[in-house]
Formats: C-alpha cells, structure tokens, sequence
C-alpha cells in the first residue's frame, strides 16, 4: 500500500516551525538559495519529489522525505499537528492506516525473530554493511498513540490472517469506513483474495 500521499503531505506540512517541532533539521538561508518576493530570505526548506530530480535524486530525496516523515510521527506535538493537518483535508484514515500498518510490521518483525533468533543475524547484517538504513519499523511513535486494537486485542481469532483480514474490512474493502485511495488494480487483487473470509482463511498459500 502505498503511503506517496502521506509523503506529499508532509513536504507540505513541515514549514521551519513544524520541522523543529519535529526535530528536523534546520538549513540556512544560504544553502536553500530561496527567498520570497519581498527579498527576504526563506528559511523554509521543501523537499523535492519524485519526478524533480534523476533517478539517483529521486532516492535521495525520498529518503529524506521518509526520514522527516518518521521523526514527524515520533514527536507529540508535530504527530498532533499532522493529524489535524490531515482531519481538515478529510484524509485522517491515511495516518490511521499508516500507523496500524507500521505497528503490524512491528508486531510482525518481533514475531519473526523470537523464533529465529533475528536479532543477532540483524547485528551481523548491520556490522558488514556498517549500520542499517532507519526504517519505518524503526518508528517510535508518541506514548500518546493508542496500540491497534487490530493487533493486540487478543478476542476472538488471534491468527495473523485474521488481523490481516480485519485489516482489509476497515481499510481496503470498497465503502468501508476508512477506505484508503490506493491503484484500483492493487484493490481489485486484495478483494479477489479476501472478498470471501473462509477463502481466505483456508488459502494455505499465505499461512
């Protein structure tokens, strides 16, 4: 699922106040080379988007974006600012998904490696390639952002399939209540999988 829109927001929303309540970096105005029409200098620093720059660009910029993005969710204040950022635009349900996702990648990835030991093949994979690139399982999101009822409300069926299947009813499903904008190829797949839930449940291929 692709989180582009949340990304595109972002560069929009961290103006020089909000990147500091975010811990984002500062640049002078002299290494953003910007000013405004007044002739006052911008501190302002808008990162560029895919499409702006070469391919080798495009990453780099990404990268950063995605870097703003998580220190964004990891701070009180600017995750508050973003999510009423996003409640005015009428597109909560894309920091709602994007948390609950983050979290079911979390839950997934200590899952994983309680029972293969994960933890010291992942040091060893960091000291050969001298330290791991942060990532969004890396996020730590504020004390004030509730865990998933999805992921940790232990009724019911407890299955990793289940929760995936919770996952497609509140999200994915055509008119559900937080139905995110995603390819309509991408949606179509996902129905076709799980628009039946003892099919899913029952397709031994993704146990």
């Amino acid at each position: 699922i692709t989180t582009r829109y949340v990304l595109r927001k972002v560069s929009i929303l961290l103006t020089e106040q909000k990147k500091q309540a975010a811990g984002a970096e500062k640049k002078s105005p002299s290494e953003n080379g910007t000013s405004n029409k007044g002739g006052t200098e911008s501190n302002v620093n808008y990162v560029q988007l895919k499409g702006d720059e070469d391919d080798k660009g495009m990453n780099q910029s990404q990268q950063k974006l995605s870097q703003e993005l998580y220190q964004c969710l990891s701070n009180e204040k600017s995750f508050d600012l973003f999510m009423r950022f996003l409640a005015k635009e009428f597109s909560i349900e894309c920091l709602l998904s994007f948390v609950e996702m983050i979290q079911f990648k979390q839950y997934m990835k200590k899952r994983m490696d309680s029972k293969s030991g994960g933890d010291d093949d992942e040091k060893k994979d960091d000291e050969e390639r001298g330290g791991r690139r942060e990532t969004d399982v890396d996020i730590v999101f504020p004390d004030s952002v509730p865990n998933s009822e999805i992921i940790y409300n232990n009724d019911g069926d407890v299955s990793v399939k289940a929760k995936i299947y919770k996952f497609y009813l509140k999200y994915i499903r055509i008119n559900s209540e937080f139905e995110i904008n995603i390819l309509d190829g991408t949606r179509k797949r996902l129905i076709d999988l799980m628009k039946d839930y003892h099919g899913w449940m029952n397709n031994n291929y993704y146990d």
